[in-house]
C-alpha cells in the first residue's frame, strides 16, 4: 500500500517522480509531503539574474516612447526576458526537491492568471510569479490576494491602470471613467466565485474602490517613472462605496480592506476549496472533499500551509484512482523529471511547450488553464505528446528501457497491454516512448 501512495504524493501531489523519489516517498508518502512545506518556498532558479517588477516595467514604459530601430531591439529584449524566465521556470520544476511545493505554486499562479496573451505583460509575468505567488505559496490568501491586485502585471493585464473615477479630478478633466475588468475578475475568479452572491453594484463599488491602483507615473518635476506601483488619488473615485452590504471609505486603505474582507468571505472559502480539489483530483470532485477543504481554509482564516496539510490529510486523495489527464506542462516536466533532463536543455522543453500549447503564463483568458481532462487529451494534443515523447525519448533516454522506466515511473502500474506493447519491442528508445505515451503515464 505504501508503494502505491508513493505513487500518489509523487504523482499527483508532485511533478512526476525523479529516479530513486519512489523509494524515498514511500517510508511515509504522508510525512514526505508534510516535510516539503516547512519553511519559506525556495527561490526560483536563476532568480538573482532576473530583473525585479519594477525594472521590467521601466523597460515597458522605454519601449513604448522608443523610436523605430531602438523599439526593435527592446521588444527583442522583453522576448529575451520572457524566455529566460520560462527556463527559470523549468529549471526550479525539473530540479526541486520540493515538488509538493511547486505544485502549490503552478496552482496558485493559475488562479491568479497574468497572460502574456496581452503582450505588454511579456516581460512581466514570470516575475509576477517569483514574487507574487512564490513567496506567499504558504502564508495567508490575503496577502496573496492583496499583493497579485496590486502588482503591475495584473494591474496592466486586466486594465486597472486606465481605469479613473468618473468623479475624480483626472476623469472629470480627461473624462476617463471606470474599467471594471480587474473588478469583476477579483469578485468571480479570484475570491467569491461566480456563483458567490455578489452583483453588478458590487463590482462597480470594487472597481472604484480600486481606482488609483497603478503603476507610478512619471511627472517632470521628477523624472522617469520608477516603474512601481502606486496609488494615485488624482484617479481614484472620492466618496464611501458600498460593497457587500459593508461601506468603505475612500482612499488605497479603503481598497485593502474590500480585499481582506473578500479573502475571508465564507464564499471564497468555498471557492479556493472547489477549485484546489478539482486540480488534485478531477473536475467532479467529492462534496467531501470540498467541504473539509473549505473548513480547513474557514478555520484557519486562509492559512494556505494549513490549507496544504487539510489536502494531504484528506483520505479522498489516496484512494481514487487517478482520472486527471496531465496538463501539457505536467506531461513535458513529469518527463524531464523521469529521464533526468539535465540542466541547459530548458529551450527544448520549452519548444516542446510551445508545440503542445502550453507554453508558461499564455492562458487563453483570465480564467486560465482548463482543469478538466477533455482540455488536454483530444486526437490532435494526443498525437503532439506521442511526438513530442518520441524526441524526448530519442534525445535523453541513455541505457534505460521501457522496463526499467515502467518500475521508476509507474511502479509497474499499468495494464497487460501496456506492459505487453514495451516488452515486445527490442528497441529502448522506442521502448520508452511507449511508456510515455501509455495512458497510465497520461494521467496524475
Amino acid at each position: 500500500m505504501k508503494q502505491a501512495h508513493s505513487w500518489i504524493a509523487t504523482t499527483r501531489f508532485g511533478l512526476g517522480p525523479r529516479p530513486g523519489e519512489l523509494d524515498a516517498a514511500a517510508k511515509d508518502p504522508q510525512r514526505w509531503l508534510e516535510r516539503q512545506l516547512r519553511g519559506t518556498p525556495p527561490e526560483s532558479q536563476d532568480a538573482s539574474s532576473l530583473p525585479t517588477s519594477d525594472e521590467a516595467v521601466r523597460k515597458l514604459l522605454e519601449l513604448r516612447k522608443a523610436p523605430g530601430k531602438e523599439k526593435d531591439r527592446l521588444k527583442k529584449a522583453r522576448k529575451e526576458l520572457y524566455e529566460a524566465e520560462v527556463a527559470a521556470r523549468l529549471a526550479t520544476a525539473l530540479t526541486s526537491q520540493r515538488p509538493f511545493v511547486e505544485r502549490l505554486i503552478h496552482f496558485w499562479s493559475n488562479i491568479f492568471t497574468v497572460s502574456v496573451a496581452r503582450k505588454e505583460v511579456l516581460g512581466l509575468a514570470g516575475s509576477f510569479e517569483r514574487t507574487v505567488i512564490r513567496p506567499r505559496a504558504l502564508g495567508r490568501f490575503e496577502d496573496m490576494l492583496i499583493a497579485s491586485t496590486q502588482h503591475q502585471a495584473m494591474q496592466i493585464y486586466l486594465d486597472n491602470v486606465r481605469s479613473s473615477g468618473p468623479r475624480s479630478p483626472f476623469g472629470q478633466r480627461k473624462g476617463q471613467g471606470l474599467n471594471e475588468n480587474l473588478a469583476r475578475e477579483v469578485l468571480e475568479l479570484h475570491t467569491l466565485g461566480v456563483d458567490g452572491g455578489y452583483s453588478q453594484a458590487d463590482v462597480l463599488a470594487l472597481a472604484k474602490l480600486l481606482t488609483g491602483w497603478g503603476i507610478e507615473r512619471a511627472r517632470r518635476q521628477k523624472g522617469p517613472s520608477s516603474g512601481a506601483p502606486a496609488f494615485d488619488r488624482r484617479r481614484h473615485e472620492p466618496g464611501s462605496k458600498l460593497l457587500l452590504g459593508r461601506r468603505y471609505e475612500e482612499g488605497e486603505e479603503g481598497g485593502i480592506q474590500a480585499l481582506r474582507d473578500l479573502a475571508n468571505h465564507p464564499s471564497t472559502a468555498h471557492h479556493v476549496a472547489r477549485r484546489m480539489a478539482a486540480h488534485f483530483v478531477g473536475s467532479a470532485p467529492p462534496r467531501s472533499l470540498v467541504h473539509r477543504l473549505s473548513k480547513a481554509f474557514r478555520r484557519s482564516r486562509g492559512n494556505l500551509r494549513a490549507l496544504a496539510l487539510a489536502l494531504i490529510e484528506a483520505p479522498e486523495l489516496w484512494t481514487n484512482a487517478p482520472d486527471r489527464v496531465k496538463s501539457h506542462w505536467d506531461f513535458v516536466v513529469s518527463t524531464a523529471r523521469a529521464l533526468e533532463i539535465p540542466r541547459g536543455e530548458e529551450r527544448f522543453l520549452a519548444k516542446g511547450l510551445a508545440h503542445l500549447g502550453q507554453l508558461p503564463w499564455s492562458a487563453p483568458s483570465p480564467a486560465g488553464w482548463n482543469e478538466t481532462s477533455t482540455a488536454w487529451i483530444g486526437p490532435e494534443s494526443l498525437l503532439r505528446r506521442v511526438e513530442w515523447g518520441l524526441s524526448a525519448a530519442q534525445r535523453w533516454a541513455g541505457p534505460r528501457d521501457g522496463s526499467g522506466l515502467l518500475q521508476e515511473a509507474l511502479l509497474n502500474r499499468c495494464s497487460p497491454a501496456t506492459r505487453l506493447q514495451v516488452a515486445a519491442t527490442d528497441k529502448p528508445k522506442l521502448s520508452i516512448a511507449l511508456v510515455l505515451a501509455s495512458p497510465e503515464f497520461q494521467r496524475r
